[in-house]
């Protein structure tokens, strides 16, 4: 579990400030005594309060860009003897808790394995319930998946033209933005059909990067999180020229400077290449809110599932397999990810979804207990459904590895009924039967309870193969 306890709260007090009444006397003389009027109760007056701050930087992420998300400026990940920043939490809006400070240039963490400044916040995303992890320069106004990448990349203006953000078709049209200040949420409020397309152009973008990180990361175990995968993205692109590096060729390449692929046969990495390639073609040019939230679901459930399996073949049957999908075809896969649940709209569990690949022909089972031990699951490693289920609190520590969650119940939606059977054994776990031979994507739901006595739906992907 990952813990941390958050900066101490300013407390408002309000001070009430009373009078008393005065009264009369009679004299010896018999005249009518003088009546005194009652001393007035002065007004009660408040003592000023702490004022809620925004944060002093916007995230942006895939899903959609995501503002409203509950944020945690953490130094969770600092070894011992680094920097440690401040720390603040913010409310389920993105608004700093009274007397919370956010991170101020110069604060920012220095990781003793990567050795660059950087600050970063971690949170949940708005619409898919994600956790994700966003870092940028000390100086940076916006944290996203790119100002992650300019912690190694020296060259914004390189790095623009090689992921398609000036130059090409997938440009922005109305301005060269500061990937360190530019703020898509905004572009997208403004109502002016230029800003709104550039807008939409950079949250393409950054689903973009997201494609590639989930290639180069296919062992983590959440999206989007790593600070030394992105540092090594940003290295390698920093080691190349400016041209558009969504072409087969120069993606292999990049691919090959990554632990992940360098070992592979020539024809699965070049396999590889092609399917991220035509996962970003079906990322279009622009991408609005909706289809954003459902591309990072299919990032995780499809696009980094099928690259592992890919990788764990390393054939020339499997690579040629892959080789032949179309962005059609892609883009039929992505399609399956447009259902989701709503996120939780109080409190701070957040139950998030689960993506696995199943090829077996019988039933498989998802083993629930213990939530931080790995099992096997068709050959391949896989974490409980609670795994990367998120907890916060009002007063700022989060966690994981919610191993006294309780899972109550599961479900599957009507429209899969004739897809996928599921109930749960003696052992409490989850066994998943595909029905009548399915083949694609199907899902199912369960509902859980933490001991904060938050609760929620989680929704649970799987990939019959």
């Amino acid at each position: 579990m990952r813990s941390a306890t958050c900066m101490p709260r300013m407390i408002a007090v309000l001070l009430l400030l009373g009078g008393c009444g005065g009264g009369g006397g009679s004299g010896d003389s018999g005249a009518p005594p003088v009546v005194t009027a009652p001393t007035p109760t002065p007004t009660p007056t408040p003592s000023p309060s702490p004022t809620a701050t925004a944060l002093s930087f916007f995230v942006q992420t895939g899903a959609p860009v995501a503002s409203r998300i509950f944020f945690y400026d953490s130094d969770s990940f600092r070894p011992t003897g680094d920097i440690a920043p401040p720390e603040g939490y913010t409310d389920r809006n993105g608004v700093l808790a009274p007397g919370i400070t956010p991170f101020q240039q110069p604060n920012s963490v220095t990781l003793s394995s990567v050795a660059a400044k950087f600050k970063f916040a971690q949170g949940v995303t708005q619409h898919t319930s994600q956790y994700v992890v966003v870092h940028g320069r000390p100086e940076a106004r916006v944290l996203s998946p790119l100002t992650s990448l300019l912690i190694r990349h020296t060259d914004q203006a390189r790095l623009k033209r090689q992921l398609g953000i000036s130059g090409s078709l997938f440009g922005l049209q109305g301005t060269d933005p500061d990937l360190n200040t530019f703020n898509p949420q905004a572009e997208i409020a403004s109502g002016d059909p230029t800003r709104v397309a550039d807008g939409e152009r950079m949250v393409a973008a950054v689903l973009r990067v997201q494609a590639i990180q989930a290639a180069l990361d296919l062992d983590a175990a959440f999206a989007f999180a790593d600070v030394r995968a992105y540092i090594a993205l940003g290295e390698a692109l920093n080691a190349r020229g400016d041209q558009f590096v969504f072409t087969n060729e120069r993606m292999s390449d990049l691919l090959g400077s990554s632990a992940a692929w360098s070992g592979v046969r020539p024809s699965t990495r070049s396999a590889a290449a092609h399917l991220v390639n035509v996962f970003v073609s079906a990322i279009s040019v622009r991408v609005a809110r909706d289809r954003a939230a459902q591309l990072t679901l299919a990032l995780s459930g499809y696009l980094q599932a099928e690259l592992a399996a890919l990788r764990r073949a390393d054939d020339d049957a499997t690579a040629a397999t892959v080789l032949a999908l179309t962005t059609p075809v892609v883009d039929g896969e992505i399609a399956r990810y447009a259902e989701r649940l709503p996120v939780p709209t109080s409190g701070f569990f957040f139950p998030a979804p689960d993506f696995y690949r199943v090829v077996s022909a019988g039933p498989v089972k998802l083993v629930v207990d213990p939530v931080n031990t790995q099992f096997r699951l068709d050959g391949a490693f896989a974490w409980s459904p609670k795994h990367n289920d998120f907890n916060a609190n009002s007063t700022g520590s989060v966690g994981f590895f919610t191993g006294s969650s309780t899972i109550e119940s599961v479900s599957v939606p009507a429209v899969n009924a004739g897809q996928i059977a599921v109930e749960r054994d003696v052992a409490g776990d989850i066994v998943i039967s595909r029905l009548n031979g399915y083949r694609g994507v199907s899902y199912f739901d369960y509902r859980t309870t933490h001991p904060s006595g938050g609760s929620g739906s989680a929704r649970v992907y799987i990939s019959f193969r």
